[in-house]
């Protein structure tokens, strides 16, 4: 699907920042996992469109696609479960830059309920762009989440280059695995992230202050 000027036109988000207390945030991280219970999962599947905007004096390419779909983690109606997502959005990147959104549905997740975020790759490996694109796609899908009231229990990704390399363009965007901290008073931080590979193998706490 190629981009219109109004698609280009409707990709910026408001930052907004959401405060919340680190301590307050309990949860149980192992070595390979992280035990925190959830009722959604919102996936970004990512692809790269390496023919998108490639021609003369274009510099917009590599463009890559976020596919965004949701889904009730246990759902016995099956009416909304994994085999029957929501299509909620597609973002369009050129590395970290948001170039383009198409709104498919509204963000009907219940309020109050955890989610969980989950990037997988459309082609089963992903590259830098794609990399670059999942953080920045993860980033303002925890500040809509946060918008409705829900809390991101974790965020899923692919064992291997694709988990340090989209922490990696976290960090590159303002987070932190080390907060300073003292011990002398409470820990505050506008968002945390728990990170976890799938399959099971590495975690990784991001802050943002």
């Amino acid at each position: 699907m190629k981009l219109t000027k109004k698609m280009l036109l409707a990709a910026a988000l408001p930052a907004i920042i959401i405060l919340s207390a680190a301590g307050k945030q309990g949860s149980a991280i192992s070595a390979d996992h992280i035990d925190r219970p959830f009722d959604w999962t919102v996936r970004i599947e990512t692809q790269e469109l390496p023919t998108q905007f490639q021609y003369a004096g274009c510099r917009l390419f590599p463009v890559v696609k976020t596919h965004v779909t949701y889904f009730k983690t246990h759902d016995e109606s099956h009416t909304m479960d994994e085999n029957h997502p929501v299509k909620y959005e597609d973002m369009w990147f050129h590395g970290e830059k948001p170039l383009g959104l198409e709104r498919l549905h509204k963000f009907e997740v219940e309020r109050g309920d955890a989610v969980s975020i989950e990037v997988t790759h459309k082609e089963g490996t992903g590259t830098a762009s794609e990399y670059q694109a999942a953080s920045n796609a993860i980033l303002r899908l925890i500040l809509e989440s946060n918008l409705n009231a829900n809390s991101v229990a974790t965020v899923k990704l692919p064992e291997g280059s694709s988990f340090f390399e989209v922490v990696s363009c976290l960090e590159h965007q303002g987070a932190t695995s080390a907060p300073p901290h003292d011990g002398s008073h409470p820990l505050a931080s506008a968002i945390n992230i728990f990170l976890e590979s799938t399959p099971p193998g590495h975690t990784q706490t991001l802050y943002f202050f």
